[in-house]
Order: structure tokens, then sequence, then C-alpha cells
């Protein structure tokens, strides 16, 4: 059993993020960097999904533990909850 996945998602649109310093103001706030990314119900979304459940079962997580996605059929969207005490690696559409 290992305690890391990596795990790469696709394009998606972020909702409040908290991406170049952490969230530490607020009544959420938790000093933690952070965003939900927000995906189209389509197939490769739902393709990312199961890939994100098949990493939790790796790590020895349970179907009835927490999984940070929430899916609304009536928005047509997934959202996928990101959190790290870590700073992400942020790159611009040229890599860079």
């Amino acid at each position: 059993m290992t305690n890391k996945v990596k795990f790469t998602s696709q394009f998606g649109v972020a909702r409040y993020p908290h991406i170049s310093s952490p969230d530490s103001k607020g009544k959420y706030a938790d000093n933690k960097y952070k965003t939900k990314l927000v995906f189209p119900i389509n197939d490769s979304t739902m393709q990312m999904v199961a890939s994100i459940k098949e990493a939790a079962l790796q790590l020895g997580k349970t179907a009835k533990q927490y999984l940070p996605i929430e899916v609304d059929e009536d928005a047509g969207e997934i959202v996928l909850t990101t959190k790290s005490a870590y700073a992400p690696a942020i790159f611009d559409g040229k890599g860079n």
C-alpha cells in the first residue's frame, strides 16, 4: 500500500482559488492552498472520476470515506475539491 498517488486532472474552471497563498482569512480559513475545480459532465470527466476512485482504493480508502467529488446533475457539472498544506506547482499555457 502506498501513501501517495500522483494525479493530474484535466482542465477545469477554478472556483474560489487560493493557489498563490494559503487561505488564512475568513470563515473557512484553514491555512491551506485550496480550490474547487469545476468540470462539465462528459465521458472524459467520468473517466477522471473513476481514476480518482481507483486511486482512493489503492490508498486503502473505502467507499464510505470522504471523496472530494460532488456531482451536480442539475447544473451539469462535477466539482472536485482540492486542498494541500504545500504550495501547488502553477504553470501558464506555455508551460512556464
